[in-house]
């Protein structure tokens, strides 16, 4: 993880919110050439594919969009949980279910574009960023290629405590977590690690992979947890982690 490269990721994800020639300026201005995205009629799963040229060389990324239309927020309380389709355990049933939406044009997609030895990142924000350590499992265990890291901001918990122990990328998984004086973005907290359901009648543990930063102030410091004693902000916006991340 660079500060450097988390600040890059975060302004990739904050530019597929965007549509048409803002998105294009956008991404122009980050060196990215989109080369593949949803087909029109997905409405469940909005991602980029994007190539990224630099004098250091080429690199590809795949940057997963957070929730904004109603089948999103649907997905988002569906947090019972279903047999991991890439491994161990459980997963949140409404985040498998809708990255399932759009997988195959995503494996496509990387099949075309990807090289062998190419730098290849992931990114999402909030429900992308579940999506994105998802997606980083899938494309690892099914196309057997293994992510160079993986940038998540303000994502929420994904996996059971099976699941999570038997993900395979933690090391390279880097999530943030935003801070803003006193207050801490509500969304990491989410679903509960205990998390009740009525139908089925159950609590479904959950726990997070990968490693945990918290942005604040302009500056990242590592944490083995989230702070317990801050109140929690509904402030979850791409633009509150650009502005808490070192510039």
């Amino acid at each position: 993880m660079t500060p450097a490269n988390a600040r890059f990721s975060a302004m990739a994800c904050q530019a597929i919110y965007m549509n048409g020639a803002a998105k294009a300026q956008a991404m122009a201005e980050l060196g990215l050439e989109e080369l593949a995205g949803p087909a029109m009629d997905s409405n469940l799963l909005d991602w980029s594919l994007s190539l990224c040229t630099s004098p250091k060389g080429d690199s590809l990324r795949l940057d997963l969009r957070g929730s904004q239309s109603v089948p999103d927020w649907a997905s988002d309380l569906e947090f019972w949980q279903d047999i991991n389709e890439f491994g161990l355990g459980l997963v949140h049933a409404g985040f498998q279910s809708s990255l399932r939406d759009g997988w195959n044009e995503i494996t496509d997609a990387v099949i075309k574009h990807y090289s062998n030895g190419m730098p290849f990142f992931l990114g999402g924000h909030s429900l992308g960023g579940a999506h994105a350590q998802e997606a980083a499992w899938g494309i690892y265990r099914v196309l057997q290629i293994k992510p160079t890291a993986i940038y998540t901001f303000g994502c929420p918990r994904v996996y059971d405590p099976m699941a999570a122990a038997a993900y395979p990328l933690g090391d390279i998984c880097y999530n943030f977590v935003s801070v803003v004086g006193q207050t801490m973005d509500i969304v990491p907290r989410l679903p509960p690690a205990e998390a009740l359901t009525v139908v089925p009648p159950k609590i479904w543990k959950y726990t997070r992979v990968g490693q945990l930063y918290i942005a604040s102030g302009g500056t990242i410091s590592t944490a083995s947890d989230l702070p317990s004693d801050l109140p929690l902000a509904s402030d979850h916006h791409i633009g509150v982690y650009l502005s808490q991340l070192p510039q």
